[in-house]
């Protein structure tokens, strides 16, 4: 997943809005991971059942 960004500028409000969009890309990231590994875990618990 790509991060935010960063600004053309040099403002202190320019870094907090990229701060921010890089915060939302990383829960982004994060969410994914969480889906991924609950996937992988119900697969290899389906698995062991077997």
């Amino acid at each position: 997943m790509a991060g935010a960004p960063m600004p053309e500028g040099r403002t202190v409000g320019e870094w907090m809005i990229f701060g921010d969009a890089q915060t939302g890309q990383l829960d982004k990231a994060n969410e994914r991971y969480k889906v991924a590994k609950g996937m992988v875990e119900r697969c290899e618990a389906r698995q062991g059942s077997r």
